[in-house]
Order: structure tokens, then C-alpha cells, then sequence
């Protein structure tokens, strides 16, 4: 019942698996119209669903392109996958021409870059842009500019005659015209004339001397004996002697003598080249039959010691020793291969001598994990098999599974590990891998079944996913074919789609080459069977056959590349640098022992004259050396820099000519014929006197013309002339080393030219530029300048007065009874607005006034006092003071005008600062009798209307008064009569005061405030007196005070100052404490002082940044000019007040400077009659002393300004140097507390910048002479760096069209010689500094390199006796040690140069 019920349970879940896996095959695959990163979702016909199968295409945003024109619906989704990528364009290709900027493969879409077309091509630099086709915009072809073609070349020429019939219109860079020398001369280089650069490079014919034969060629030279019994008297240019070497030696290249230009042109024997038997680091030495030494071409063969292989079979003797090189390399074991386990640890595919490593087997196989070693053979000890355990046999193998029957009849009891079982499908299914079910670990792995359907398309490991057709789905029974990756290949032709999927199994299995067989040759080194893909291995041919080793590589295509047959020795004419490619008779192709010659191309010779077919190629070596010219012989001159007998082609050398010849110091090049271009003569200067011209009076010497360098003559001119272009009448006039006068020895006529100068403008009355002595003119300015004279006069010492424009300024305003706010100024430039107060009492106030461009202040008042209002009215009130027109501080005193009346009111009153009057009008009132009264300390005396009264000894009036009379109206009295003790105070003596204060006695001491009328009083008794006690208000310069008490007031600073310290501050016991100031503001510093200004030009090269008040820099006049005043330009208020200089008149010359003055003595052998202003005279110190400022005497205004010589002491030692001046940054992080004269702090440019000089601050004097930083500029870039100088020869084969500052370009020396300091030539504002090859010694080559140093060990077997200049010895690390940079030791400058190695 139970197992019944099992398999209903099955069916039923069978059957709703099957009937799911039907409803979902027949439901249809549908495709999106595709949306992605820069794709445009808008679909052709708005169609957005695709079926099975169906095609479409698709659009791309602006500036993306698709990847495929059409995609199709698949199974899995479209393809192929649309996408959009961005377009952009390919570096452009120019013939002639190059793309500046920075290089790259690809550029963006609207991307802009310059091409150069090189020189002599058109259009020069363009511009071009990628546009949106991906296609370069305005691209241009470099074409040759028809300016550079050549035309009408010379009939005849350098003793030449044109030779050719048949002449082009023009030719183009390179074409050349044949020529024949005339009868009797010769061609010194070649017989063409050459088109270069638009010009022609004509042949030259020199004449047929007898001093160019050649005679009595040596006997023995060079270790060559002459081997020629018929010598001739004399040899003609290209005759030559027959030479044999000594024994044992061979000739290098040829076996004459050949006579060149005079000379004998000798062969070379060199010593006879043998080998040692090889010795090296594992090398066995003990060679076959004791044999040591091998000639050139014998082979032999070597051993290494226990545990080492050899790389080659045989060796054999060459020039360059051994080939190829005896080695021997350690055996090691190769990775172990084990069925059913594997190697734990590291993976490696070798292992060193001795290395253990463990192995372990799989899961059900014996032993598990073990070791093994590897042995001195290459072999691993210990090594065993993976086994099955017994416990991991399988048994009962089910009868139907997985939609599999079993279909063995013979079943066994077990099966072992690997057994199997053979099955077959249920109908309608096929297997998926395999028909059988297998043991494997005691557990059987059976078959799987599955429902016939269709093969796809393969996929897989490095295989290709593009069917073709596009069709993806195949059926039972239907052929294919694929295709593999780059590199790979397949497996089979065609596939077919069974049961089982495709068979063959579809596979692209790694290119490889099978091991090369060659007829007369073997392959070295290691022997394989197969060769992987771009592995290089080398092939040799048997003795006789060529090209003796070769290499070879395995391609794509599972061939070898440059495969090459061994075949018997011939020799192809030789081809090479400088050798031309025209054999004799056609013939290219010599037998072993066959003879020829070779010839050069125009600018070379041969180095011998026959050469012979050898197994080793052409003996001796065809080569073409370069034409060099001969050490140059000047009279009356001579070579600069380094001295050679001989030089290369384009070596440029200077001469010099001694002193009193010229040209100087001039540039010759070493050209192809041999010669030197621009070879001068060093002839005599001298200078030549004409005859006298107008105006010139006399010359002295008299009757002498001619002048060598370096002497004088004086001309004197006549009136109303002077000196050309001097304005001096009479002038010392010197013959210069270049030959000519350093002034014209004429007189012209005296005359002015219209003036010109800063703000002056350039438009003369009646368009007149040349004035006569006498004559006068006007001048005009430009708008907000005036000039200060009307007219001026043209004189023997120019304008005068001298014609100038001063800017239009405004005069400090003087303004009565009032001030001038904030910052004073004597003059105040145009536009400036600035402020004026009245004082107290007068108006309007504070007002702005602006200086205008007259020079006059716009807006200006008058300060008047303040009126107070008309006093009308009075009634019987009367006043003897005028009260129409009372301004500030007028008192109007008011009384009655019956005697019967008294006031009722203030007897007086007074106009205040603000127009009003300071208390009401008084009126007049009827006098009545006073009541009897009586006085404290004093007595009374009846009055009509009233009564007297006066004090007691030793008291007074409480007004201060002697006597007193009171009156009384309608009985009050005017005031109750007070006396007081004398030590008492009593009315306080202040108009304001005494209205308010109390009616008492007031005692020793005592003190009493009160609000006055503009401010806070105080008053203090002191011994019977009143005394201002209040805290003046100090004053704080540029502060102005905003409030004040009593005891307190407020400060605030005037425009572009600021505070320190506080605001507000307190008077305590009559003192101010903590009193602030005022300083000037950041922005009233001063910047960028003018570079030239008033025919002054900036003098000091160490600009700061700014300059605060009162700072200054130094100028230097115009030559001719002198200061008026002084020569610094001083900070002031944030402007820069500068220095004037004005033109220098001929009695402002110095003469006889002294010739020992403050501590300094004359040091100037060369002395003048006379200096012009600036001029200067060299002097130096005494022993102990050193210059203040300066070592020079400079002329100034007439007078000689002498250097000051000081002792030497510690306070001119120099500190603290700026941190960043003049574009500079120090760059010295080892500061000192202190430098010693002439030390110096290290500084670098800031980007974009570089020296002007030198790098470093100099200590002088206790100050800093600091470094200056220029901008760069695109003409301090390095071009075109020699290809050979200094005995270098440029080794940097990737040259720029230009270089930066600090760029450089790399060189290597000479055979023999080496460099002395580097190896570059560097980038230094503008020009090369070239690196300096010198002359290799012996006591410069490297012996006996360290065995082990720096954690390396020397790994090189073959040692030599010596090592020269760059020569190397091999090294290897200790075990756990690697190199830091490199592995070799290199010989420099006779000392080694070790690697490192590190942990």
C-alpha cells in the first residue's frame, strides 16, 4: 500500500512538472525596443515590441554613433547588444608635419589641436577640429613652399661649368644639377650642386698641386710592413702602397696605403683574435684533451659541476669570445603532476635543488598528504601514487534514474574507483554528458536524461559567439561550424547537433608550433616538442652554412616566424650605412674567397679598398667613415675650448683673433666637404679718418687718419655745431675694437627736435619737428597735465626751460576758521574729494569740496560765524549792544529805561555756537522796597530801591565782590547777599556754572560737576580759588573723539587707520589710562613701484611684496640724466612719492676721482678725462675692511658719491632670510642661526618662473643679496640640441619639438672617453648646457669587483683583467634579497658602482 501510494505521489508530480515545462516553451519571447545610456527612445513607426526573430535599428544621442546597423530579437535578448559610443577622431597622419601639444590615440568630439608643417612646407601651424563625423575639420596637406625650390642654377662657377643638357624650370629640396671642373682643378667633395632650402649648394674645383702628391709612404706603421718593391717618386691624389701585416695580426679594413690631400692614409693591423677555454661560476675547468686555447671559428664543448646543466651542445671561438655564451644554470625539479591529488602551498611551475613540498591526494585515496624533495638529478625523492581505499568500492547501481535504464546484463558484485555501468534513455530523452554511471569515491555518479529538444549555437572558452547567418538554434541531425578567439584554434572543421549535443565536442584550443626541423642546423638551447604562441627560440647553422643563429617565433598561426634555411656561404654586396648600392657589373651575389670594392656616398670614404667573402661575412668590414676637417691654422688668432687635431662634419668651433684684429671671436663649421664654413681672416682693425666735414674746426692728432684700435681722436667743433649725436663741442672719440668709431668723428649743425616726453603731446605748431639754435615754440600736454613754461628756447644744451607736464594738482585749501579733516597733504591729485570743518561757532560745518581739472577746488566755502536772531521789540527794556547783527560770542546787556523799573530776567545774555541765544528776553517791572535784612559776616548800608552790603575781615562775597548792591521789587529781593570765610569758594566762574549751582560756601577740596554747555565741567576749591579739575581728553594722533564725560571718552581713527588697543577708555584721579593708537591700514601699503618713471628706471633687485609707510626703493637715472633730489622712491599714505631726475648740463661731469678715500684705494687702471653722470670707478678695500654699500665711485650731479670701506665685524653677519621674494621660494631646509659673509641660502622659481642668474641669497655686508625669478616666455624654450658636441654624441632618439625649462635630451660619449660631470644637456633659459666628454685614462678602468657586497653576490663567471668606462659585471641577490634598481655593477670614472639589494 505504502509503496503504491509512493508512485501515485511521483506521476502526478511528473505529469504537472511536464505540463509546466510545455506551457512555458509555447509561450513567445517578446523583445523591448532597447533603452540605454545614449540611446534615443524613439522607435521606427513607434513600434516598441518585437517577436522571435525580428530585426530593427536603433538611434544614437548627438555625438554617439551605434555599434551595429541592425539588431535582431533572440532568446537572449537583442543582438548583438545595441550601443552607443562616443564618437571621436584617430590622431592625424601629415606627411611633412607633426601634431603639436600633448600626443594621444583618440580625440573628443569638438576637441581643437595645431599642427606644424616642418620646415620649408606650408601653410606652417593650422588648426583643426573633430568634428561629429568623427572626421578632422580644416585638415591640410603640408606642401613644399614654392619659395624653397631652386632656380637657374650658375653656368659657372667655383672654377665648375654646368654639365647637364637637360634643366627643369625649378627644383625641388634635394635635386641637383651635374658640373665638370675646368682643365687642371679637381672636385675637393663632390661634382653636384644641391638644392637646399631655396638656395643651391654649389661643387667646388680646386686647382691640381704638386704639394698634394704624396711621397715616401713609411716602411713599417701600425704593425703593417710595406709589401710594394716598386715605389715611385711621387704618389697623385687616390695612388696607393701595397702593406702586410706581421705575423699574427690581420688588417682591420683594407691592405694599402692611399695617398689623400698630401697625406698617406695608412691600413691597420690588428692582433690575431684567440680564446680561452671558458672559466666561469659552475663551470667545470677541465677542457677535452687538456686543449686551452682556440683559434678563430674552431667549436668545442663544456661540463658543469654536480647539479648544473649546460645551455649549449658546443661553442665556438668568435671575435666577441665565445658564442653562444658558456653557461651553466641549476637543475630544478618541474611542477609534479599526480592523478587523484594535488600540490599544497605555493604553486610554482619549477622548484630549486632541495626544495620540500607536501602533496596530498583526494578524498578516498591513500596516503593522503605527503612529501617530497627535489633531488640532484631534477627528480622529486619520495614520490608516490594516489590509491583507492577498499572502503570506497560501490555496489547495487540503481535500475531506472534520471530518466535512465540500466542496460548491463552482467552485473558485478563491486566495482572499483572508476568502474562502470552502462546505461540507456527512456524514449524521447537523450543523455546529457555520458551513457554510463561511474564509481568514483564509493558513490555512483550517474547519467542524466533529458528531453530531446534542440542544439544552440556553441559557447564556451575563448570561442567566438556569432553563428553564422545569425542562426542560433539547430536541429538533431544539422552541421555548423565556429569559430576561436585571437590566438586560439578548432578542434574540428565542422560540428553536428546529436542527442548529446554537438560531437565533436566544439573546442579552441591555444595556438602552438611544433619544433623546427632544419636542414644543416639544430635548435639550441632547451629541446621541446611544441612551442607556445610568441615564444623565441634560437636555431644554428652547421659550420659553412649561413646565416649561422637565428631566431625564430611562434605566430598566430601556429608557424615560426623569420624561419630561414641554412645554406653553403655566399655574401650579398654589401649594403650599409653611408655605402652605396651599385655593385660592380650588376654582381650581388660572391662566392667564399671572392673579392670586390664598395663605394660611399658623397662625404665618406672607404675604409679599405678591396674586401673579401669569408664564412664570418665581408672582410675586412665594408664601412664608410665620415669626411673630417683638420684642426684650423689663423694667423694672428686662435681655437677656443677643448684642442683637436681633427673634427666631425657640422662640429661648430670658435676662433678668436688676438687683440687689435678682428672679426673677434667668431664661429667656423666642419661641412661635408671637409672644410670650415665662415673661415675668416684676422686682419688689423683700424678705424678711418675722411676728410673734414662742416662745422669741424680741427682733429688731433693733427694729419693723421688712420687709427688702431683702442686709440683716440679729438674733434673740435666750430660755433653753433657740435659733436654727432653728443651735443658736445669738442669730444675724445674712440676707434673701437670692431673697427669702427664708437661715435660718428663728425659736426652737425646744433639744432632741437620738437619735444617729447611723458603726458607731452606729440603735434607740433605748423607740423614743425626741427628747431635752430635760437629758435622758440610752444608745447602742449595731455588732458589733466599743464606744462610749466609758455614758451621754450632751443639751445646748445636743448629746451630750455626743459619742457615738462606736471599732472594738475589741487594746493592744500587754506580756509579761515576752519581745517582740513583726516590725512593732510600739500598738493592732492585730481578727482580727490576730501573733507573741511568750520570750527565751533562758525558755519556750514564739515563740507566736501573736489579737485578739478583746473587745479581749483570745487564746492569751496567760506567758514562765517554763526548769526543769531534780530532782538526786536524790547519795550522799555533798553540795550546799548547791537542786536540786528550778533553772531557767535556777542553779549547784549539789557537794562530798564525808568529808574523806577527793574529787570525781570537775565541782565545779559550771549549768542551760542548753534544761532540761538542763550537765555529768554528780560523785561522791565516797577521797583518796590526791600525788607530790613541783615548779612552773616558782614553789614548793610540802606539804598533807594534797595540796599549796599560788604564782608567782615577775613571773609568775601560769595560773588566774589568787594560790595554789593541789592535791589528790591515789590519787596523780593534780587538775590540774598552771602559772605563767606576766605578759604571757601563761592560762585563758580562759568556762564553756565553759576545758574546752577548751589548758593553755599564751598570747602577746601571740595569739587562739584556739572553739564555744561557743550560739554561736562569740573571745578575743584582749592585754598579758597575754583580750579578746572575735569580729565582733558588727551589727544591720540589720527583719532578722532566721538563722546566724552567726565571721566570717560571714545576714540574712533581717522580713514585707512586702525585701533590698537581700546576704545573707550577712563580717567582715574586726573590720569588717562591705557591710551590707544592709531596705525595705518594694509591698504595704504604700497605695491608694484613703476619699472621707469621721471627718466628714472628701478635699481633694486630685491622687490618685496609691498612696502609699508615710509619704505622706499632705489632708481638709477637715464644716462644723461642726474636726480634732483634724491634717488629712492619713498612710501607714502599708499602712494609712491618717486625720485626726478633732470637732464645732465656739461658742467655735471666728474673728473679726478681720489685715489685713496674712506678706508678704499682706486682700483681702475683705465681712467677717463672726464665721467658723465652715472659713470663710475672701480675701487676695493683694504686688508680687514669691506664694502658698506657699493665698490664703485659713481658720478652724480658733478660730484664723485665714494664707497665706504667698514671693518670687518659680527654684526654684519646676516639672519633670517624672506621666506618668498622676488617670485622665489626658499628652499633650504637647514637654516642656520646666522651666515658669515658670502654665505649663501638655497632658493627655487615659483611655477612658471625661473632664475634671472642664480639660485642662490648671498650674504654681503650684513644683508641679503637676493635670487630674481623671471616669467617664462615662449622664447626661452631649447631648440634643435646638437647632434654631436664635446665629443657626445646625442643618444635621445624621441627629440621634441621643443624644451621647457630644466628638459633635457640624453648623449653618450665617444669610443674611449667619458663623461665628466652628466650625461644631459639641460634646458637653461633659453640655451643648451651641453654635457663635456673627456679622454678615458687607464688609471679610469675597473678592477677586481667586490665578490659580495650591499646583500648581492657577484654572479659573473667570465672576470676580466680590466673594465672600461660603462663596462658591467653581473650580480644576484641573497636568498630573501632583491634588487632595489638593477642588477648590474658599472665602471664609472674608475671606481665600481654597486647594486643594491633589499629585504
Amino acid at each position: 500500500m505504502g509503496y503504491n501510494m509512493q508512485v501515485a505521489v511521483k506521476i502526478f508530480f511528473f505529469a504537472f512538472w511536464l505540463s509546466s515545462f510545455i506551457l512555458a516553451e509555447n509561450q513567445d519571447t517578446t523583445c523591448e525596443y532597447p533603452r540605454g545610456e545614449h540611446l534615443l527612445n524613439n522607435p521606427p513607426n513607434f513600434k516598441r515590441i518585437y517577436k522571435l526573430g525580428e530585426n530593427t535599428w536603433y538611434r544614437c544621442e548627438y555625438g554617439y554613433q551605434r555599434t551595429a546597423a541592425s539588431i535582431t530579437c533572440t532568446e537572449n535578448s537583442w543582438e548583438p547588444e545595441p550601443q552607443c559610443i562616443e564618437i571621436t577622431c584617430q590622431k592625424p597622419e601629415i606627411a611633412h608635419g607633426e601634431v603639436l601639444g600633448i600626443q594621444k590615440n583618440t580625440y573628443n568630439k569638438n576637441v581643437k589641436i595645431a599642427l606644424k608643417c616642418n620646415q620649408g612646407y606650408e601653410p606652417g601651424i593650422f588648426f583643426v577640429t573633430c568634428k561629429q563625423n568623427g572626421e578632422w575639420d580644416n585638415m591640410r596637406q603640408c606642401t613644399l613652399g614654392i619659395n624653397l625650390r631652386c632656380r637657374y642654377p650658375e653656368r659657372e662657377i667655383n672654377d665648375a661649368i654646368r654639365n647637364d643638357t637637360n634643366l627643369k624650370a625649378y627644383y625641388e629640396e634635394g635635386g641637383g644639377v651635374q658640373y665638370k671642373c675646368k682643365e687642371g682643378f679637381y672636385f675637393q667633395h663632390g661634382s653636384k650642386a644641391v638644392c637646399s632650402a631655396g638656395k643651391w649648394k654649389y661643387p667646388q674645383c680646386i686647382k691640381l698641386g704638386i704639394n698634394l702628391r704624396c711621397r715616401y709612404p713609411e716602411r713599417e706603421i701600425n704593425d703593417a710592413i710595406r709589401n710594394d718593391t716598386n715605389l715611385k717618386a711621387y704618389y697623385e691624389e687616390g695612388g696607393g702602397v701595397q702593406y702586410k701585416c706581421k705575423e699574427g695580426f690581420y688588417f682591420q679594413h683594407g691592405s694599402k696605403a692611399v695617398c689623400s690631400a698630401g697625406k698617406w692614409k695608412y691600413p691597420q693591423c690588428i692582433k690575431y683574435t684567440t680564446c680561452e677555454y671558458p672559466r666561469g661560476e659552475h663551470l667545470l675547468n677541465n677542457p677535452p684533451n687538456f686543449k686551452r686555447i682556440y683559434k678563430l671559428g674552431e667549436n668545442t664543448w663544456y661540463r658543469c659541476e654536480y647539479g648544473y646543466q649546460r645551455t649549449a651542445a658546443s661553442i665556438t671561438c668568435t671575435e666577441n669570445s665565445w658564442e653562444p655564451e658558456p653557461q651553466c644554470i641549476e637543475i630544478t625539479c618541474q611542477k609534479p603532476e599526480i592523478a587523484h591529488g594535488e600540490v599544497l602551498g605555493i604553486q610554482k611551475n619549477t622548484y630549486n635543488k632541495n626544495v620540500k613540498i607536501a602533496l596530498k591526494c583526494n578524498q578516498g585515496y591513500e596516503p593522503g598528504i605527503f612529501f617530497v624533495t627535489c633531488n640532484q638529478n631534477g627528480e622529486w625523492d619520495n614520490m608516490r601514487q594516489c590509491t583507492l581505499g577498499i572502503n570506497l568500492r560501490c555496489r547495487y547501481p540503481e535500475r531506472e534514474i534520471n530518466d535512465a535504464i540500466r542496460n548491463d546484463t552482467n552485473l558485478k558484485a563491486y566495482y572499483e574507483e572508476g568502474g562502470g555501468v552502462q546505461y540507456k534513455c527512456k524514449e524521447g530523452f537523450y543523455f546529457q554528458h555520458g551513457s554510463k554511471a561511474v564509481c568514483s569515491a564509493g558513490k555512483w555518479k550517474y547519467p542524466q536524461c533529458i528531453k530531446y529538444t534542440t542544439c544552440e549555437y556553441p559557447r564556451g572558452e575563448h570561442l567566438l559567439n556569432n553563428p553564422p547567418n545569425f542562426k542560433r538554434i539547430y536541429k538533431l541531425g544539422e552541421n555548423t561550424w565556429y569559430r576561436c578567439e585571437y590566438g586560439y584554434q578548432r578542434t574540428a572543421e565542422s560540428i553536428t547537433c546529436t542527442e548529446n549535443s554537438w560531437e565533436p565536442e566544439p573546442q579552441c584550443i591555444e595556438i602552438t608550433c611544433q619544433k623546427p626541423e632544419i636542414a644543416h642546423g639544430e635548435v639550441l638551447g632547451i629541446q621541446k616538442n611544441t612551442y607556445n604562441k610568441n615564444v623565441k627560440i634560437a636555431l644554428k647553422c652547421n659550420q659553412g652554412y649561413e646565416p649561422g643563429i637565428f631566431f625564430v617565433t611562434c605566430n598566430q598561426n601556429g608557424e615560426w616566424e623569420n624561419m630561414r634555411q641554412c645554406t653553403y656561404t655566399t655574401c650579398e654586396y654589401p649594403r650599409g650605412e653611408h655605402l652605396l648600392n651599385n655593385p660592380p657589373n650588376f654582381k650581388r651575389i660572391y662566392k667564399l674567397g671572392e673579392n670586390t670594392w664598395y663605394r660611399c656616398e658623397y662625404g665618406y670614404q672607404r675604409t679599405a679598398e678591396s674586401i673579401t667573402c669569408t664564412e664570418n661575412s665581408w672582410e675586412p668590414e665594408p664601412q664608410c667613415i665620415e669626411i673630417t676637417c683638420q684642426k684650423p691654422e689663423i694667423a694672428h688668432g686662435e681655437v677656443l675650448g677643448i684642442q683637436k687635431n681633427t673634427y666631425n662634419k657640422n662640429v661648430k668651433i670658435a676662433l678668436k683673433c688676438n687683440q687689435g684684429y678682428e672679426p673677434g671671436i667668431f664661429f667656423v663649421t666642419c661641412n661635408q666637404n671637409g672644410e670650415w664654413e665662415n673661415m675668416r681672416q684676422c686682419t688689423l682693425i683700424t678705424c678711418l679718418l675722411g676728410s673734414p666735414t662742416t662745422g669741424v674746426v680741427s682733429t688731433k692728432p693733427i694729419g693723421k687718419n688712420i687709427f688702431l684700435a683702442g686709440e683716440y681722436v679729438e674733434i673740435i667743433c666750430s660755433k653753433k655745431y657740435w659733436i654727432f649725436g653728443t651735443k658736445q663741442v669738442s669730444r675724445n672719440i674712440k676707434c673701437k675694437e670692431d673697427g669702427k668709431w664708437e661715435l660718428r668723428p663728425v659736426c652737425e649743425e646744433i639744432t632741437c627736435e620738437y619735444p617729447r616726453g611723458e603726458h607731452l603731446l606729440n603735434n607740433p605748431p605748423y607740423n614743425k619737428h626741427i628747431y635752430k639754435l635760437g629758435e622758440n615754440t610752444r608745447y602742449r600736454c595731455e588732458y589733466g597735465y599743464k606744462h610749466r613754461a609758455a614758451s621754450i628756447t632751443c639751445t646748445e644744451n636743448g629746451w630750455e626751460p626743459e619742457p615738462q607736464c606736471i599732472e594738475i594738482t589741487c594746493q592744500k585749501p587754506e580756509i579761515a576758521h576752519g581745517e582740513v579733516l583726516r590725512i593732510q597733504k600739500y598738493t592732492y591729485n585730481k578727482n580727490v574729494k576730501i573733507a573741511l570743518k568750520c570750527n565751533q561757532g562758525y558755519e556750514p560745518g564739515i563740507f566736501f569740496v573736489t579737485c578739478n581739472q583746473n587745479g581749483e577746488w570745487e564746492n569751496m566755502r567760506q567758514c562765517t560765524l554763526v548769526k543769531c536772531p534780530i532782538i526786536s521789540n524790547l519795550g522799555d527794556v533798553i540795550t546799548t549792544d547791537n542786536t540786528e547783527e550778533a553772531r557767535y560770542g556777542d553779549f547784549i546787556h539789557f537794562k530798564c529805561a525808568s529808574p523806577n523799573k527793574m529787570l525781570e530776567g537775565p541782565e545779559e545774555i550771549h549768542c551760542k555756537d548753534d544761532g540761538q541765544w542763550s537765555d529768554k528776553i528780560p523785561k522791565c517791572k516797577e521797583k518796590t522796597t526791600c525788607a530790613k535784612t541783615s548779612v552773616q559776616n558782614g553789614f548793610t548800608y540802606k539804598l533807594p530801591g534797595g540796599f549796599s552790603y560788604s564782608c567782615h575781615a577775613n571773609n568775601k562775597a560769595f560773588d566774589e565782590k568787594w560790595w554789593g548792591v541789592v535791589i528790591c521789587t515789590e519787596g523780593p529781593q534780587s538775590y540774598a547777599p552771602l559772605c563767606i570765610p576766605n578759604d571757601q569758594c563761592g560762585q563758580i566762574p562759568n556762564v553756565h556754572a553759576k545758574k546752577i549751582q548751589e548758593k553755599k560756601g564751598y570747602k577746601n577740596e571740595e569739587t562739584v560737576e556739572f553739564e555744561c554747555e557743550s560739554k561736562p565741567c569740573c571745578f575743584k576749591c582749592i585754598s579758597g580759588t575754583w580750579q578746572d579739575c575735569q580729565c582733558i581728553p588727551p589727544s591720540v594722533e589720527n583719532a578722532v573723539i566721538t563722546s566724552h564725560s567726565q571721566h570717560q571718552v571714545e576714540y574712533i581713527c581717522r580713514n585707512n587707520y586702525t585701533i590698537t588697543g581700546k576704545r573707550l577708555i577712563s580717567c582715574n584721579s586726573s590720569q588717562w589710562k591705557e591710551l590707544p593708537s592709531c596705525n595705518l591700514g594694509i591698504n595704504l601699503r604700497c605695491r608694484d613701484p613703476e619699472r621707469e618713471i621721471n627718466d628714472a628706471i628701478r635699481n633694486d633687485p630685491n622687490l618685496k611684496a609691498y612696502y609699508e609707510e615710509g619704505g622706499g626703493v632705489q632708481y638709477k637715472c637715464k644716462e644723461g640724466f642726474h636726480f634732483q633730489n634724491g634717488s629712492k622712491a619713498v612710501c607714502s599714505a599708499g602712494k609712491w612719492n618717486y625720485p626726478q631726475c633732470i637732464k645732465l648740463g656739461i658742467n655735471l661731469r666728474c673728473r679726478d676721482p681720489e685715489r685713496e678715500i674712506n678706508d678704499a684705494i682706486r682700483n681702475d687702471p683705465n681712467l677717463k678725462a672726464y665721467y658723465e653722470e652715472g659713470g663710475g670707478v672701480q675701487y676695493k678695500c683694504k686688508e680687514g675692511f669691506h664694502f658698506q654699500n657699493g665698490s664703485k665711485a659713481v658720478c652724480s650731479a658733478g660730484k664723485w658719491n665714494y664707497p665706504q670701506c667698514i671693518k670687518l665685524g659680527i654684526n654684519l653677519r646676516c639672519r633670517d632670510p624672506e621666506r618668498e621674494i622676488n617670485d622665489a621660494i626658499r628652499n633650504d631646509p637647514n637654516l642656520k642661526a646666522y651666515y658669515e659673509e658670502g654665505g649663501g641660502v638655497q632658493y627655487k622659481c615659483k611655477e612658471g618662473f625661473h632664475f634671472q642668474n642664480g639660485s642662490k641669497a648671498v650674504c654681503s655686508a650684513g644683508k641679503w643679496n637676493y635670487p630674481q625669478c623671471i616669467k617664462f616666455s615662449i622664447n626661452l624654450r631649447c631648440r634643435d640640441p646638437e647632434r654631436e658636441i664635446n665629443d657626445a654624441i646625442r643618444n635621445d632618439p624621441n627629440l621634441k619639438a621643443y624644451y621647457e625649462e630644466g628638459g633635457g635630451v640624453q648623449y653618450k660619449c665617444k669610443e674611449g672617453l667619458y663623461f665628466q660631470n652628466g650625461s644631459k644637456a639641460v634646458c637653461s633659459a633659453g640655451k643648451w648646457n651641453y654635457p663635456q666628454c673627456i679622454k678615458l685614462g687607464i688609471n679610469l678602468r675597473c678592477r677586481d669587483p667586490e665578490r659580495e657586497i650591499n646583500d648581492a653576490i657577484r654572479n659573473d663567471p667570465n672576470l676580466k683583467a680590466y673594465y672600461e668606462e660603462g663596462g658591467g659585471v653581473q650580480y644576484r641577490c641573497k636568498e630573501g634579497f632583491h634588487f632595489q634598481n638593477g642588477s648590474k655593477a658599472v665602471c664609472s670614472a674608475g671606481k665600481w658602482n654597486y647594486p643594491q639589494c633589499i629585504k
